[in-house]
């Protein structure tokens, strides 16, 4: 195989790689009008961040619409991705824990909480 051939393959590789890493964008409404797993769209927001993050993969981001969402039990993250609200801005977004339960756990170099007031 010649070494342009070669170079066109290695860029078309790196290229499948690189644009499958993306990830998908899940969505959160706590006034959902109709959750509804994968939760690809705002029409189907899952109701609460623990639904979506069940349903995400590795790349996958996780958009918290503005509002107050109740956690009864910890959210262990341990998967690379990114769970932010929809407006980047922490006073908008609200994730309470019951009591005394932690809220998130991150358990993976890429897990990322930014944007909520927890």
């Amino acid at each position: 195989m010649n070494t342009i051939a070669t170079r066109r393959m290695l860029v078309a590789g790196f290229l499948a790689v690189a644009l499958g890493a993306a990830g998908a964008t899940r969505y959160v409404d706590a006034n959902s009008p109709g959750a509804a797993s994968p939760y690809t769209s705002w029409v189907t927001a899952a109701e609460n961040v623990g639904d979506a993050l069940g349903v995400s993969s590795d790349g996958d981001t996780i958009l918290v619409r503005a509002g107050t969402y109740p956690q009864f039990s910890t959210l262990t993250v341990n998967k690379g991705v990114t769970i932010r609200s929809e407006d980047g801005v922490p006073w908008n977004t609200f994730v309470q824990g019951a009591g005394a339960v932690r809220v998130f756990v991150l358990d993976h170099v890429n897990a990322v909480v930014e944007g909520l007031t927890i």
